[in-house]
């Protein structure tokens, strides 16, 4: 394992979204180029990077901005990390090497909104020194529907392409979610208005996975938004399905009532 030291100068950078929104994919393509690491998700109780924090700040008293200053610029968190991408593929039978530590000129990670809110981060993002990638997806009904799908079939990504099987929605956990993105888009909407647009890329969810053309523009866009060189990348994760909401829902009428009956009835002119 080669011994900490400092990092050398890169971009530090953050992919913000929220649940349902594509951002694993993002960050697959991020990872295919070969000076960019994106170490996902660190903020939720399920990563390994929350309970390796849990464990080190018993030692070191850091708090959260401590612990991610430290896994941006580490040496051992770099190669940790990087042997784990490496046998997550190999399980996959697909070759991956790891990156050297001092060819990387971007290094971040990608977390949600929510989190952001729970772990009083909203100040380290607004004044850091780091890129912001906003990915967002205005359609919350859809990201709705995508929750239950997930919970469903026990999968957050998919490897493989298979055509979606429309499912049964639980109206009431669909309102309770519904409400939920409600308050969080007042979070998400400020915080984004305080970072501001000198170090803030915004990329719709619409325009990317719906259209190929634009999805490479993105992607070259990203990398040198980044300070990365181009690069040719090819995701490895299934792209989003094209299926309507109205092809997605066995219980179409069952939503479009529940929908009509409270404040979201606007969303139910998407299923007509």
């Amino acid at each position: 394992m080669p011994p900490e030291g400092d990092a050398p100068k890169r971009v530090r950078f953050i992919i913000l979204t929220n649940g349902r929104s594509g951002s694993n994919f993002v960050v697959n393509i991020l990872n295919q180029h070969p000076n960019v690491v994106n170490f996902g998700e660190i903020l939720g109780e399920w990563t390994l990077p929350n309970k390796l924090y849990k464990r080190l700040r018993l030692v070191t008293r850091w708090d959260w901005e401590g612990f991610i200053d430290w896994i941006l610029s580490s040496r051992l968190a770099h190669w940790v990390g990087q042997t784990r991408s490496v046998m997550a593929h190999g399980e996959r039978g697909k070759a991956r090497k790891a990156k050297a530590f001092s060819t990387v000129k971007a290094v971040g990670f990608k977390d949600f909104f929510f989190l952001i809110e729970r772990h009083d981060l909203a100040d380290f993002m607004r004044t850091g020194d780091f890129k912001v990638i906003y990915l967002s997806r205005s359609d919350s009904l859809a990201r709705a529907v995508s929750l239950q799908r997930m919970a469903a079939n026990g999968q957050a990504v998919q490897h493989e392409m298979r055509a979606n099987q429309a499912i049964q929605i639980d109206t009431d956990q669909l309102l309770h979610d519904l409400d939920a993105m409600a308050e969080e888009q007042v979070f998400e909407d400020r915080l984004i208005a305080a970072i501001g647009p000198n170090r803030l890329m915004h990329i719709d969810y619409q325009d990317y996975f719906f259209d190929a053309g634009k999805m490479e523009t993105i992607n070259q866009r990203m990398f040198e938004f980044l300070g990365a060189p181009p690069c040719t990348v090819q995701a490895e994760h299934r792209k989003i399905s094209g299926d309507t909401l109205r092809d997605e829902i066995s219980n179409l009428e069952a939503v479009k009532t529940a929908l009509g009956s409270s404040p979201h009835r606007a969303l139910a002119v998407a299923l007509d």
